[in-house]
């Protein structure tokens, strides 16, 4: 699923771009962008790597490095739950930490 840069719906090298790109996914589930034959990810960190393949067409890889090394950004994820409330919560903690400044 390699993905030429020059092909991708936002500027990879733009932190701008790729912020303003990721509004998209705002209201949406997963579901509504994955493509017929895309197998669904288990275990930790499954929902970063899906939204890595799903929306931002970025090929999973084991590099230590940024997501988006080039804009100098890195992705992260953390599912939603509802509660018998209705409510959303978070349904596990996001950990930032190493991070370069």
């Amino acid at each position: 699923m390699e993905t030429a840069h020059s092909t991708l719906p936002y500027d990879i090298k733009s932190a701008t771009s790729i912020f303003e790109y990721s509004k998209g996914l705002l209201g949406n589930t997963l579901r509504d962008f994955v493509w017929e034959g895309y197998e669904t990810k288990k275990g930790k960190g499954s929902l970063g790597q899906m939204v890595e393949n799903i929306y931002f067409l970025l090929e999973t890889n084991n590099y230590a490095g940024a997501d988006f090394s080039e804009a100098g950004m890195e992705l992260k994820c953390t599912p939603l739950r509802k509660s018998k409330q209705e409510d959303y919560l978070i349904k596990e903690r996001l950990v930032c930490n190493m991070i370069n400044y």
